[in-house]
């Protein structure tokens, strides 16, 4: 975690050449967050409706987390334990009963259209393609009708609206090709098209990109034996295929200059959102922390006699301040409680893009139940909140029949 030292650093410091508190292995400010989450998180998860799903893997994997938490002083209980024990009970349902509620998150073309029929906010899919074919006789005739004459182009601009047209279409750029069967970041499964102009250009080397992903199957190869066996057998089924996506709004970074895209990155545990990484344009490892007011609603300044309380840590990108100074952490939180309801699951990381001047205007972009961000020192205390539930049974399973991601 990084904390600001407000004590010797002017305004113009502490927003664009902030000087820096290295403190990420401060376990006492993680432990009292906790504290103060740990009653929170315990209320949520008593009106919390899990889904039977989540339910069926809690009953596989509790037992040995029960285990591993009671050794937790010669070998604290870990996030990746969690994780680890959830992939595992993921893949013996797969295999005795054939339950494969875990593609809303493996799957991105199955993702999408869960937030879909949930009524949930993302950013618009224009294509779906599992015939790499059709994809790529779209992208031909993007270029084709782009080396045409400036008249020819105006002519064949009315017949925009046609599904064959897709690229022509799109009104906002950079758009982004993702995979649906490759979620592992560091399989690089998202390629952003920069401009019409860009793709018309670059077409081959597009259509080799996406070639080479089609024929790919996702692999957690960083990960630890348990978890990467059992995530490489539920991906392994997964049918390939493309999602074609509008553009997150972008804000400039004033260090660099550049566009980018903002996004927060969501622990939710029982419908209580813990945590919050913001990333901008993704980058690691530096992580900017959100956490929660000390009561529902609260944004707690930054107080360096109480780290704890801190309504985020310091900037990595000073100018990125207006995430919080403008008011978007409620619309996040939100979002994130509201789409970890709508699974029913214990846990879940909830990506969530903000656009600058549009407090009200969150969106999702992603999710996962097998996150590998860092937690640094809150790793520990949120496992702990994640599991203490299921080991109290203070929730209740709901009597839902269909797999979390056909949820009406």
């Amino acid at each position: 975690m990084l904390l600001i030292d407000r004590k010797n650093a002017t305004l113009g410091h502490q927003l664009h050449t902030l000087r820096f508190i290295k403190v990420d292995d401060d376990r006492g400010i993680a432990e009292r967050y906790f504290a103060r989450q740990q009653p929170l998180v315990l209320a949520a998860a008593r009106r919390f409706v899990v889904h039977p799903y989540f339910a069926r893997l809690a009953k596989l994997s509790v037992p040995l987390l029960r285990q591993l938490a009671a050794k937790s002083a010669e070998r604290p209980l870990k996030y990746e334990h969690m994780v680890t024990q959830r992939l595992v009970a993921m893949h013996t349902l797969l295999s005795t009963a054939g339950a494969d509620d875990y593609r809303v998150e493996k799957d991105k073309c199955e993702m999408y259209r869960f937030f879909n029929r949930s009524g949930l906010p993302y950013s618009a899919i224009l294509a779906e393609w599992h015939d790499p074919r059709a994809m790529a006789a779209e992208l031909t005739q993007l270029r084709v009708r782009n080396a045409s004459s400036r008249a020819s182009s105006r002519a064949s601009s009315h017949a925009s609206s046609h599904a064959s047209s897709v690229f022509e279409a799109a009104r906002r750029w950079p758009l982004f090709l993702k995979c649906c069967h490759l979620t592992q970041g560091s399989m690089q499964s998202t390629r952003p098209l920069r401009s019409r102009e860009w793709l018309a250009k670059h077409t081959d080397e597009v259509l080799q990109w996406a070639a080479e992903k089609f024929k790919a199957r996702a692999d957690d190869k960083w990960r630890a034996t348990k978890w990467r066996t059992a995530g490489n057998a539920l991906t392994a089924v997964l049918r390939p295929g493309f999602l074609l996506q509008s553009p997150a709004h972008l804000a400039q970074l004033t260090e660099s200059g550049e566009q980018a895209v903002f996004e927060l990155k969501v622990d939710v545990v029982w419908g209580r959102a813990y945590i919050a990484a913001l990333l901008v344009n993704n980058r690691f490892p530096q992580i900017t922390w959100a956490l929660r007011g000390h009561s529902e609603g609260a944004a707690v300044p930054y107080d360096p006699s109480d780290p704890s309380g801190a309504f985020h840590t310091a900037l990595e990108w000073g100018s990125s301040h207006w995430v919080f100074s403008e008011g978007h952490m409620p619309c996040v939180w939100a979002l994130a409680e509201r789409t970890a309801r709508a699974m029913g699951a214990d846990q879940v990381r909830i990506d969530i893009f903000v656009a600058r001047h549009r407090q009200e205007g969150c969106v999702l972009n992603e999710l996962s139940l097998s996150s590998g961000n860092p937690l640094g020192a809150h790793d520990h205390f949120l496992a702990r909140a994640w599991l203490q539930p299921w080991l109290s049974r203070a929730y209740r399973v709901g009597l839902s029949t269909l797999p979390v991601y056909g949820k009406a």
